[in-house]
Order: structure tokens, then sequence, then C-alpha cells
């Protein structure tokens, strides 16, 4: 059985006055064969009309131009467009009207026989809507002054043609697919629900998913088959391999256009897994390091485990308590732990100085790691001094015991040696010696030069001519440098040089009366 489905409103149209001047002796338009036949569902096809005026002239197009309808059910025409051939010679503008149909207008006047064929590409755009595997069209020229009212729909050609039922094409289906990066390729399989008794034909292509196109895969846009009888066919695509680590990616593979088969599964997925190990983010620390004045600290920055890719760091010192007359600073140094090994050595020099110092310090930053994480960006040199304190002394003066006249030699006396001279202030005080009178007053500065354990003071006395006993002045010690003094008070003792004066008793002489 079969059924005719007719789209368009065509029935109906107004009644035009037959007074009007030339009419058209049965125009009329005759259907030829559709190509493809059957029609695939969501295919396209074309169909061929000859077109016959009737054998008269008409030229009243200005006014009353001729008009050819061209309806199908169901289907709609590619691109609204129809060409034409015989001695038609485009005497009709093409459009689509809101019902779809495709309209010609006449443009140009028609003599003679003027006849020709219309060809009309047409897409179908409802395969569901063909349940008696028929699809139909009508045709209809309305010469508009030769309308009369049994005459109303002009001549109509009405043709119906096979299409071929959806639930009779096998279905493509596309699968998915997990390969590795180095794998080099991906192959899909593309197959059918059933095997077809014609080849059936797909297109293919491409698109992004993670993965990209320029980096990760080679993107393809063509079209395959699988023949007649056969079930699948295999697509094939590469692969990039690269050395990025990378998180797993995906691409798709999209079909479209079918001929002999429906699509039931137009996307697959392959998804990339990466075959590149990411390597280890070590953490880094920096040493603390002690040298002893005048030597190199060798201060270490170092990983906590190897990796597979160099390491490196910014270095640089900062004073603490030491200055820059104690260690050579570095402002920055780009420090560098080779791929497969765990540390580096920064050295830095510090100075040897003749001062008797304290433990001094230098602070030692690390900052700016490519390839790890710093954990403990600090470190500090420790610099111990290597020079002596010098030995403190202690100070003592003499007595002395000189004759009126002579020169007191007072000796001043360390109790040990030492490595720095040692400076005192000798000054004199009266006892019963009286300056000026008994010895010359003396206020000076005595050294002890280095290594040297003693030093002298002069201190002249004076010689006169009075009979005295001995007499005595001080010698004092004060403002010691470099010393403690610990006996600061010396004694000088004056023998006088006079001869003693002899007092002789007084004679008694007792006489004879």
């Amino acid at each position: 059985m079969k059924y005719l489905i007719i789209l368009g409103v065509l029935l109906g149209v107004n009644i035009i006055s037959v007074a009007q001047s030339t009419c058209l002796n049965n125009p009329s338009i005759q259907a030829g064969d559709i190509d493809p036949a059957p029609l695939s569902p969501g295919g396209s096809g074309v169909l061929s009309l000859t077109y016959n005026h009737g054998g008269q002239e008409y030229s009243d197009f200005a006014t009353d131009p001729m008009e050819i309808t061209i309806c199908f059910a169901n289907i709609a025409p590619a691109a609204g467009t129809a060409s034409l051939g015989g001695t038609f010679d485009d005497r009709f503008d093409w459009s689509i009207n809101s019902a779809g149909c495709l309209v010609g207008i006449q443009n140009q006047t028609f003599v003679n026989n003027d006849g020709g064929t219309i060809t009309v590409d047409f897409v179908q755009t409802n395969p569901i809507a063909c349940p008696a595997n028929q699809m139909g069209f009508i045709a209809n020229i309305q010469p508009p002054q030769c309308m009369n009212a049994t005459d109303l729909k002009g001549d109509n050609e009405e043709r119906s043609f096979t299409c071929v039922s959806p639930d009779a094409l096998p279905g493509l289906s596309v699968g998915d697919i997990t390969i590795n990066e180095n794998d080099g390729t991906a192959t899909v399989e593309v197959c059918l629900s059933a095997t077809s008794a014609d080849d059936v034909s797909f297109s293919y292509n491409t698109s992004d998913g993670t993965a990209n196109s320029t980096s990760d895969y080679g993107q393809v846009s063509t079209t395959a088959s699988i023949p007649a009888g056969q079930s699948c066919t295999n697509l094939t695509f590469n692969i990039t391999d690269d050395s990025t680590p990378e998180s797993t990616e995906n691409f798709l593979v999209n079909l479209s256009s079918p001929t002999n088969a429906t699509i039931s599964d137009n996307q697959g997925v392959v998804t990339i897994l990466d075959d590149d190990v990411a390597p280890v983010v070590p953490n880094i620390t920096v040493s603390n390091v002690t040298v002893t004045e005048g030597g190199t600290a060798q201060v270490e920055v170092c990983l906590d485990q190897t990796t597979t890719q160099n390491v490196t760091v910014s270095f640089a010192t900062s004073d603490g308590s030491a200055g820059s007359g104690d260690y050579n600073s570095i402002s920055s140094q780009t420090v560098t732990i080779p791929a497969g090994q765990t540390c580096a050595t920064v050295n830095v020099a510090t100075i040897d100085d003749t001062d008797v110092e304290s433990t001094e310090t230098v602070n030692v930053t690390i900052s700016n790691a490519t390839g790890g994480t710093i954990t403990d960006p600090d470190g500090i040199i420790t610099i111990l001094d290597n020079d002596d304190a010098p030995v403190v002394p202690n100070i003592t003066i003499a007595d002395v015991t000189v004759t009126e006249g002579g020169t007191a030699v007072v000796d001043i006396c360390l109790s040990e040696t030492t490595t720095q001279a040692v400076s005192v202030v000798v000054g004199t005080t009266n006892g019963t010696a009286i300056s000026g009178s008994d010895y010359t007053a003396v206020n000076q500065t005595i050294t002890i030069p280095a290594g040297s354990d003693c030093a002298t003071v002069s201190i002249p006395t004076i010689d006169d001519s009075n009979t005295e006993s001995s007499e005595q002045f001080n010698v004092v010690l004060s403002n010691a440098n470099n010393g403690l003094i610990s006996d600061p008070l010396g004694l000088v003792t004056i023998l006088d040089n006079e001869a003693p004066c002899t007092v002789q008793a007084p004679m008694v002489i007792i006489g004879n009366n």
C-alpha cells in the first residue's frame, strides 16, 4: 500500500478574471524520476520536472507573471534553488516561501512552444515521518490570467517515491579507547549494528577534549567506509609522545553524513595516558658552619633527596655581629645542585686580623629556588677569634737606699712578661726628706716594653753639709696601662754622708789645796 504525504497549502488561490488578455493553452508540468530512489533518511536527492506552456506566447509577466509552485512532504529544497534546462533560458526567479515550497515567478516572455526541465535539489528533513516508506510532492502551474471557477489549481502533477525506513538501516557506532602516550597511534573501531548489503560510508573528524591537536595528537577530517557484508572498520590517529609530565588527556572522534546507515553513537573518546614521570621536588636547606678567623667557611646547600633535574638557588650573606672587615661578603650567587646529587658547597672567606675579639657571626640566606622547595632559608657562619688575649701583669715598685748626693734607681717590675707594653705614671711625695732640699721630685710615665719585666726610674738626691740622720721620701705608682698596680708605694732612704760630731766631756781637775 502506498501513501502520498503532501506538504503545503496549495489548493486555494484567488479567482482572477478570464477577461484579461492572452491565456496559455494547457500549461503542464510532468515529473520525471527522483534520484536517488529510494531516498535514505536524512539524505538528499534531485527531482526533474518537464515544463510545457502549451504552445502559446505569454508575455504579461510584468503585471501577471506565471508562477510555478513545487511542494514536498517531509523534505525541503536544498538551499532553495532550482536549475533550468531546455529552452527555459532562466525565465523564472526562484525562492522558498514560508511553507517551505519552492516558488518560481516568471521574469521573461514565453513564445512558441517554450519548455524545459526544472531540476530541484532537496533534502529529507524528517525521516521518522515516513512510516509507509513514501515521500511525495505536488507541483502546480498557475497562469493567473487563465484561472476560472472550475480550475482553481491550474495544472498539478502529483508523484510519490519510495524512501527507506529508518528501521531498515544499520546503526553506526564509534568506540572509546585508552592508550599510552608512547604507543604512537590510537586505533578506534567503528562498527555497524548489523551487516549491510550495500557499502556504508561516513565522514569523521577529530576535535579537542583536554588534549590539543597541535601538541598531543594529529587532527583528522576525512571519510571512511565499511564494505558490504562487513561489520567494522578501524580509524587510526597519530599520538604525540612528548617529555612533559601531564595529567590524563583525551580527544573526540565524531561521525557524520552516513550513507546506507544511520548513526547510533556519533562520538568516541580517545584517552591518552601520560608516560612521563613527574620529577621529584626536594626540600632545600642551608647549613650552619663554624670557622676560625682567617679560614674559609664551607656552607652546604642540600636536598633531602636526589632528583632528575638540576636544582638552583640564590645565595647571599649579610652582617651579623661580624662586619665587612671580618669576611668577604656575597651579594648574590647562583648555586646549582646537579641532577642526581644532594649538596653543593659555597666558600665564604673570613679575614684574619690581630684584634682580640669575641666570637662573631655572619648571616646566610638562600632564595629563588627552581626545581625544589626551600624549607630552611637561613644559615649562620660562626667566626672564632684566633688572637690570644694579652696577659695583664701585676706591677710593683722596689724600696731603695741611697747615700746623700747619689741617685736612687728604683725598679718598677711586672709579675710576668706580656705581649704588649705596660706603662705607669711615677711620682714622688715627701716623707722626712723634703723635695728641693733632699731630693729632686719626679712625675713621669715609665714604659715597660713588651717582653720585658722591669724598668727603672732615677731620682737624684741632694748632698748638703748638714749632719743629719737618715731621711726618706715616697715613690708612688698610678695610672697603669695594660697592667694592674699591686704595690703602688716605694720607699727611698737617704743616708747622710757627713761625719758625726764628737762631743768631749769636760775635764775636771782636782787640785791639792
